[in-house]
């Protein structure tokens, strides 16, 4: 199991050929953008934890998408750089679907909670007796909490048992992502319809 985590396969294909000064460039700037972002995110958390006026309700989607774009600055973006200057899943084919599974997850979460802080923003300005009902201190933890249950449905017809797409390394984009299984392309998408 431990060789398998730690497979350390060759380049999967080399018709797609991006020039090493490019794809050192590309990374430089993904790097600089990873720590832009990472910085960004620890000081809306660090903002919002540490001064009493911004631990509001509303404030919780911020958090949430806070810490969601935190996995992809943090995790996501580091190994696809490593993945994409290799030529090949960084750490092994099983480390790569983790990854592909992250990255998924946590730009579902981001998108989820960008639309939930637009919406709870009109309730509030327009239907403000309908925020309280909806956005309650005890409401937007169980609305964060669906908000990642959702994000991982979405991921969920990538998982292997279930067969209607797989993680792995897609030599265009140089990262770990999904690649749906063209058989099922229009019940996936269906599927994702109606998650949305």
């Amino acid at each position: 199991m431990a060789s398998q985590w730690l497979n350390v396969s060759k380049p999967v294909d080399d018709s797609v050929d991006i020039p090493e000064p490019l794809m050192t460039t590309i990374a430089v700037i993904m790097s600089v953008l990873a720590l832009i972002g990472t910085f960004g995110n620890l000081l809306v958390i660090g903002a919002v934890s540490m001064y009493p006026k911004l631990r509001s309700v509303h404030n919780v989607l911020i958090i949430n998408l806070a810490v969601a774009d935190l996995i992809v600055t943090t995790m996501v973006t580091p190994l696809s750089i490593a993945g994409a200057l290799l030529k090949r899943p960084f750490l092994g084919d099983v480390f790569c679907e983790v990854v592909a599974s992250l990255t998924i997850i946590s730009c579902i979460t981001s998108i989820y909670s960008i639309a939930n802080i637009a919406v709870e923003r009109y309730v509030y300005i327009c239907h403000r007796n309908l925020h309280k009902k909806f956005y309650s201190a005890n409401m937007i933890p169980l609305l964060v909490v669906c908000i990642w249950i959702l994000a991982f449905a979405v991921d969920l017809p990538n998982f292997k048992f279930v067969g209607w797409g797989k993680h792995g390394f897609t030599p265009e984009t140089q990262s770990c992502t999904f690649h749906f299984n063209e058989a099922v392309k229009s019940g996936y998408i269906w599927f994702l319809i109606v998650i949305a």
